[in-house]
């Protein structure tokens, strides 16, 4: 069994090897969500089993088969999965959103309906399609985000203390993106008094729970894949 993927904002970290443990969940103490920086949180890792990986196979296999026909980012926009913000458009890492599906995602789970395709920019500029991301609303426990996406082969994030800047112009200036941004979930500003010094909007908590899953990858549950919401050096 492959130990889980660890999918963060800044930087990719794995779980430590587990070879020849063999714990199940309830064997593992109780654990909660942690802040892995000031801006992420994530889910506890957890020992896989047998029966997270017979389900990760399944997810794989029906968002793989639902997602391939959009190898061309035209059509997905046409199918309604945009990029939501212009700041994120130059981006390593797009995340082409679907409005409707991230609103079904917060009630209800079908795999072949990801919130997001993601797509990873070539050095020539070219997108291609590497993944999906899911959803869940930030109040879901965590046996809710297990049951969808196994916490036994990947972790779940969610976004914190996030200083958004007024006006839709301004999330397009430079101190929205890139290794010396202000705002947003990359930025410098991270507790409420700094945001509204800076002029922004604080919010504890951004969106809800995301996950990752590269299901065009050949392993996509490797450990090392890199999480790069803010990719945007």
């Amino acid at each position: 069994m492959r130990a889980p993927a660890v999918l963060v904002l800044i930087f990719a970290w794995s779980a430590a090897p587990l070879a020849g443990q063999q714990h199940a969940h309830g064997d593992m103490p109780a654990a909660e969500p942690h802040d892995v920086s000031p801006h992420l949180r994530v889910t506890p890792a957890r020992v896989p089993t047998g029966a997270d990986s017979a389900r990760g196979d399944s997810l794989v296999r029906v968002a793989r088969q639902a997602v391939s026909r959009y190898q061309s980012v035209e059509l997905a926009e046409q199918d309604g999965y945009k990029v939501r913000s212009k700041a994120m458009t130059q981006a390593k890492l797009l995340h082409y959103t679907s409005l409707a599906n991230g609103f079904r995602a917060r009630s209800s789970f079908d795999p072949a309906r990801p919130t997001s395709l993601l797509y990873e920019r070539s050095a020539s500029g070219h997108l291609r399609l590497i993944g999906v991301m899911y959803t869940m609303p930030a109040s879901a426990t965590l046996d809710d985000l297990d049951a969808r996406v196994p916490l036994g082969l990947v972790q779940w994030h969610l976004h914190t203390s996030i200083c958004m800047p007024r006006g839709r112009e301004a999330r397009n200036a430079a101190d929205f993106i890139g290794r010396n941004a202000k705002f947003g979930p990359r930025g410098s500003i991270t507790t409420e008094e700094a945001c509204v010094q800076a002029g922004g909007r604080f919010r504890a908590q951004s969106f809800g729970w995301m996950v990752h899953v590269n299901v065009m990858s050949g392993d996509p549950w490797a450990p090392g894949q890199e999480h790069m919401h803010q990719g945007m050096d």
